[in-house]
């Protein structure tokens, strides 16, 4: 214990008061082998960007269909209003 850092020590104070089967995916995780750990992120980071790109095209299609049904609205109140003057 006393040759770690101070980093190292409170990451073993924190995989310490993991349970049990945390722990043993910890375990897992950590025994993969260099190629299979680098493509877990390449996945993580691949969804994380499919998951950016859905809730921001989800968001701007609701920003458009909106912005077109408020449109919509202020066309039909002032045809309608224009109409019968």
């Amino acid at each position: 214990m006393d040759r770690l850092t101070t980093e190292e020590r409170t990451a073993l104070i924190w995989a310490g008061k993991l349970p049990r089967y945390k722990r043993e995916r910890l375990d897992l995780f950590l025994a993969l082998e260099q190629e299979k750990f680098q493509a877990g992120f390449k996945i993580v980071e691949l969804w994380t960007k499919t998951a950016w790109v859905a809730k921001t095209a989800t968001k701007l299609l609701l920003l458009v269909a909106g912005t077109l049904v408020a449109l919509n609205q202020v066309m039909a109140y002032f045809g309608a209003s224009g109409g019968k003057q």
